[in-house]
């Protein structure tokens, strides 16, 4: 959509540092963000995505069920399907809002960890 054509404009010659997306990921879900916001970002440790939840507490319970109603991913897969990471924060905002960064290159091993039941 718009916002996508928007971004790639923006970023084509001048990846970003950060990116703050208010609550848009509470209408577009965090897939959307994982797919087109971080990539957006430069690879350096400092680049971001930060956003606000709107919680609904009858639905989500944590960042945990958050996320993965919209990717039908575990925390601990996030990093090898999607290629991202929780910096820090948390859905209640105890430790601030999610911010999130693009996650280091995967290895086998953590393709197997990745999958295995806990």
């Amino acid at each position: 959509g718009d916002m996508h054509c928007t971004i790639a404009r923006c970023t084509a010659d001048a990846p970003l540092d950060r990116a703050y997306l208010s609550n848009v990921p509470d209408y577009t879900s965090m897939l959307n963000a994982f797919l087109y916001v971080l990539p957006a970002l430069r690879p350096e440790p400092h680049a971001l995505m930060q956003h606000n939840v709107l919680l609904n507490l009858p639905i989500w319970k944590d960042l945990d069920e958050y996320v993965h109603s919209a990717t039908q991913l575990l925390p601990r897969q996030l990093p090898l399907y999607a290629g991202v990471e929780l910096v820090s924060g948390d859905l209640l905002d105890h430790s601030g809002m999610p911010r999130w960064r693009p996650a280091k290159p995967s290895t086998t091993d953590d393709f197997l960890r990745a999958g295995r039941a806990q």
